[in-house]
């Protein structure tokens, strides 16, 4: 049994086999882990699909204004999801038409409606908190709580904290 959960660490710490993106120096890296929350881990591939899923939902390509980059903002995202799960907003279904699921296609149904799901209680988390984050200066203080909170450790230099 201690074998078996060292192996279910090991994996979840290394990275996870689904997509192959090149890296430089020719190694080929599989879907590299970019940071982990608590006990969750989020790769490239996850990002990939969060960026389309809000481009598609909202016509966004950032869920926040003062993130610094693609990377920045979907950490934030899945920040605010589990803070907006810990206080029990319910956000309004976002409701897609069947030509932006068709841009979705090549992933399967169940990731993107996941994704979507997230998307929507991140969006109503910023929106209940966007009277004490109007300012660049009181954002980044909240972002880092949140961090530290979810106990966000990163597992790639792509992502600078």
């Amino acid at each position: 049994m201690l074998l078996r959960s060292l192996l279910i660490i090991f994996v979840l710490n290394s990275t996870l086999i689904v997509s192959a993106a090149s890296a430089p120096g020719g190694t080929v890296i599989l879907n590299k882990i970019l940071f982990s929350e608590s006990e969750q881990s989020w790769t490239l591939r996850d990002l990939e699909i969060y960026q389309k899923t809000l481009a598609v939902a909202t016509d966004k390509k950032k869920i926040s204004d003062w993130s610094e980059n693609s990377s920045e903002d979907f950490l934030l995202s899945r920040l605010c999801f589990r803070e907006a799960k810990l206080f029990e907003v319910t956000p309004e279904k976002i409701k897609i038409s069947e030509a932006d699921r068709k841009k979705m296609g090549e992933y399967s149904p169940k990731e993107f409606e996941e994704e979507l799901n997230r998307v929507a209680f991140a969006l109503m988390f910023i929106e209940l908190k966007s009277n004490q984050i109007k300012q660049k200066e009181r954002f980044k203080p909240w972002v880092d709580h949140l961090k530290r909170k979810y106990q966000v450790k990163y597992k790639t230099n792509e992502i600078v904290p």
